[in-house]
């Protein structure tokens, strides 16, 4: 029951995408998959980062040689609170996806791998590449780590969230945040690191 989705008569059921594929199955003409917050399935493993917010996912999935290829798209949104003026507010995602998987089985301990040697090497248009130990896809966790990614290091409510930001203003009126600097003794602002060894005793 976990993959049907009731609809208006009894009798009558919409067949849901799983989230977990075997990609031997996958036709030579490739297939599409689509999930909602109405995919009871997905909802359940996304639900500890895109909390009530609705979202939608379109991929396709197509072999290509020993490769499979998968693009795609990811709407939902965030629950976050800003950086600076600590407010609630929906962070929008739009993740484009373009992923290689490449199934390369178990790798012994010894096994080596190539890196790049420089940041300058990595094409940022290029897809990314996903080894797989077999041939079983879990999407769910695979969405659930392309929307995790996608939180921002600094969210801001606004993109002009600044020192003018009518709730930081407010933050600080009512004492909900202090300003920089605000109400901190000198004695605290000075550190001395090597205070901590002046009782620092050695057993012999």
């Amino acid at each position: 029951m976990d993959n049907m989705n009731y609809t208006a008569s009894p009798m009558t059921y919409l067949k849901q995408d799983p989230i977990e594929i075997r990609l031997s199955e996958i036709p030579e003409q490739g297939r599409h998959f689509t999930y909602t917050d109405q995919h009871r399935a997905m909802r359940a493993v996304l639900k500890d980062v895109v909390n009530k917010n609705p979202f939608k996912i379109q991929i396709f999935i197509c072999p290509s040689g020993n490769l499979f290829e998968v693009t795609g798209l990811v709407e939902t949104g965030l629950d976050l609170q800003c950086y600076r003026c600590a407010v609630d507010f929906t962070h929008s995602v739009r993740e484009k996806i373009h992923e290689l998987l490449v199934i390369e089985g178990e790798r012994p301990r010894s096994s080596q791998s190539a890196r790049v040697n420089y940041c300058s090497e990595l094409n940022s248009k290029a897809p990314s590449v996903t080894s797989l130990t077999n041939e079983v896809f879990n999407l769910g966790d695979f969405f659930h780590e392309i929307i995790v990614l996608a939180e921002p290091i600094q969210p801001k409510a606004k993109k002009d969230c600044g020192d003018d930001c009518k709730n930081l203003k407010e933050a600080y009126l009512k004492g909900w945040l202090n300003r920089p600097g605000q109400n901190l003794p000198l004695k605290e602002i000075s550190y001395r690191p090597f205070q901590v060894l002046k009782d620092f005793k050695l057993n012999n």
